[in-house]
């Protein structure tokens, strides 16, 4: 059975409902009543909607395009949780999100038919009870905030209870997709703790310039929540400059700071996103020319999920870093 929703993108993309069915068995699809209905009404953009929009080509096969580009399989000490680094950790407490981009490096592994156990939970915080070098919790998925509060309240309850832990990061597209999420409730529980910091995933200037999207930035800055955005570049959705450069100064101009522009990871299904290393070095000197504050790093996650990071300078040979990328690990050394 096809979804109105899936109905209606089709009709809006002028792409056969047929295919957009077909992708969303293999790949998931939601989308969030708040986005349907800016399509709707004409205020999110075909580019901005390429983002959450199926596409048949997410069933081709793609050289150097893998389930798992960034090396997650190896890095899990317990179920829930994803560990890089010594001090700080990935927790997961669900596969779903409230919307599902198509370029996700996840993409995989998310879905409804992906679950975290109460019992996996469990040992995922006895693991962050026992490791008391653990000082930094990111709350990725899936969508931390696709959880009900009655739900995600009392697991952020069990994480604040560790005294070891001096920063939790929420991970979620709630800001653009479904900003009423960002309830009184919600922030009022975060705002007493005074650890929280959101991480936002704004790729379009269309995901942020709505009134409903900068009412809920501002609720979250009045509750002391820094808002930090993360973007990726991705082909037919902002590989312009013009496109880049008014996200950048969007974020900036309502105190969200552009902090990590990405290069696309090469996620089986998501080739049609890739973007020219010509084309990322042409967007970013471009922002260079912004307000500081304005400028995002550029990154890219290598095999083992450590991140590489770059600013732009004159004296840096960004296509010299970019194609880094396509050599192993062992032989970098990872900044």
């Amino acid at each position: 059975m096809v979804s109105k929703t899936l109905e209606l993108l089709a009709q809006f993309a002028e792409r056969p409902v047929e295919e957009l069915a077909r992708v969303s068995k293999i790949y998931p699809f939601a989308l969030t009543p708040f986005i349907v209905g800016r399509v709707k009404e004409g205020t999110y953009s075909p580019a901005a909607l390429r983002q959450f929009l199926p596409d048949i080509r997410e069933l081709q096969d793609n050289d150097g395009f893998i389930s798992d580009p960034t090396g997650e399989r190896d890095l899990h000490p317990e179920p829930g949780i994803l560990q890089t680094y010594d001090n700080r950790l990935a927790l997961i407490f669900s596969y779903q999100c409230l919307a599902y981009c198509r370029f996700c490096f996840r993409k995989a592994a998310v879905g409804p038919d992906h679950g975290v156990s109460d019992t996996e939970l469990e040992r995922a915080f006895a693991y962050i009870s026992a490791h008391t070098e653990i000082e930094d919790i990111l709350l990725s998925g899936g969508d931390p905030l696709a959880l009900p509060n009655k739900r995600l309240i009392p697991l952020l309850e069990r994480l604040t209870s560790f005294p070891h832990l001096k920063a939790i990061r929420i991970d979620s597209r709630a800001l653009n997709v479904h900003p009423a999420r960002l309830d009184d409730e919600l922030l009022a529980f975060l705002e007493a703790d005074g650890r929280f910091w959101y991480y936002a995933h704004l790729n379009h200037p269309d995901d942020l310039d709505h009134p409903e999207v900068i009412a809920a930035a501002r609720r979250l800055l009045s509750a002391r929540i820094p808002i930090y955005n993360q973007s990726v570049i991705l082909r037919g959705v902002n590989d312009d400059v013009e496109t880049m450069k008014r996200l950048m100064n969007l974020c900036y101009f309502n105190k969200i700071i552009p902090y990590n522009l990405y290069v696309l990871d090469r996620v089986k299904g998501g080739a049609h996103f890739d973007v020219p290393i010509n084309r990322v070095v042409e967007i970013y000197e471009a922002l260079s020319h912004l307000s500081g504050p304005a400028q995002p790093l550029l990154v890219y996650v290598d095999e083992q999920s450590k991140k590489h990071r770059a600013i732009y300078d004159k004296t840096l040979d960004l296509r010299a870093f970019l194609e880094t990328r396509n050599t192993p690990t062992k032989d970098l050394a990872v900044v």
